[in-house]
């Protein structure tokens, strides 16, 4: 029985959903002890990235917005306040594609680490404007370790966001897409 290629679509999201449904389950357990309450899991973040460089914005808005929705469950954020900068880092990611892409673990590692300093800035402007008690403060040097943490974790699962996709769904970036502005 062959699978259609839609199907291999929803494959892939269910794939990385529950992923990140382990991952986060895992790092709510033992991130507090680490750093203390997280603002969110910030494992999501490199499936964020993944799904922002490798997928069209359609496909990356969707498994946003389902990825929120588990993530809220881990965390004391509203649903709107995950889902706002979530959604606000993949669209900066995906203007950064179109202006300079190159197809390596290297290209996804920057992205990484300037989209968490991003993240928590994003989160910490929706914060504030729409509560009437926000985020009052950021932390420059939990953002700057945030920012480094973010990459060996990124290197990790890399190959297994890469794995996924061979095994269900292709990217839809052509690998010898590269741009130069």
């Amino acid at each position: 029985m062959s699978v259609k290629p839609s199907q291999k679509k929803i494959l892939s999201l269910v794939g990385h959903l529950i992923i990140q449904w382990l991952l986060a389950g895992m790092q709510s357990a033992l991130w507090p002890s680490v750093l203390g309450t997280p603002t969110i899991p910030l494992i999501a973040l490199t499936s964020i990235v993944y799904f922002s460089i490798y997928r069209s914005a359609v496909r990356s808005t969707v498994y946003i917005y389902c990825l929120s929705f588990l993530l809220a469950s881990f965390s004391w954020l509203p649903w709107g306040l995950v889902a706002g900068p979530l959604l606000i880092v993949s669209f900066t990611t995906q203007f950064l594609r179109r202006r300079l892409f190159w197809n390596r673990l290297n290209y996804f590692l920057l992205i990484c680490s300037l989209a968490m300093p991003f993240y928590v800035l994003s989160l910490w402007g929706i914060s504030t404007l729409i509560e009437v008690n926000g985020i009052e403060r950021v932390s420059l040097l939990r953002m700057i370790l945030e920012s480094v943490l973010i990459l060996p974790l990124g290197v990790a699962l890399y190959p297994l966001y890469r794995f996924v996709d061979e095994l269900f769904d292709q990217p839809e970036i052509n690998e010898s897409e590269v741009t130069l502005w």
